[in-house]
């Protein structure tokens, strides 16, 4: 099956800058589109449910309401949406969880965009692989 390009991306974290830089990256990338941007949990739930992307880049740690919660919601509304997590904290148990909600990956890499968004490269291509490992 041919794959319509590009893909949409909602990223959803409390740290403006590092959507910035993400958002950045994206444009960079013919085949990403940012769509939106939510900067606490809810605010992506919202934007999940109204915009349905393909990919929901999630922090974990997230005020309001927290990004394992609003990957659940995330999940009933638009169930077809892959969730990449993005966290600081490397905790086995915080990953587990993440990934219990149906998320596709944990990236514990910190907050170093070019990695996030280069090391993922199976965004493009529209299958996201699941790993515990986030290297």
């Amino acid at each position: 099956m041919e794959r319509d390009w590009p893909v949409h991306i909602l990223i959803a974290d409390d740290l403006e800058a590092w959507r910035t830089c993400i958002r950045s990256m994206l444009e960079e990338r013919p085949q990403w589109q940012a769509i939106s941007e939510a900067g606490d949990g809810q605010q992506a739930v919202d934007t999940a449910t109204k915009l349905r992307p393909e990919i929901v880049l999630l922090d974990i740690g997230m005020p309001v309401l927290n990004g394992i919660e609003a990957a659940k919601r995330i999940r009933e509304v638009s169930p077809d949406s892959k969730i990449i997590f993005v966290t600081k904290d490397g905790d086995g148990d915080v990953r587990d969880a993440a990934l219990a909600t149906g998320g596709s990956r944990v990236s514990g890499e910190g907050r170093d965009c070019e990695q996030t968004c280069t090391r993922d490269r199976s965004c493009s291509k529209g299958s996201i692989r699941s790993s515990g490992s986030g290297r």
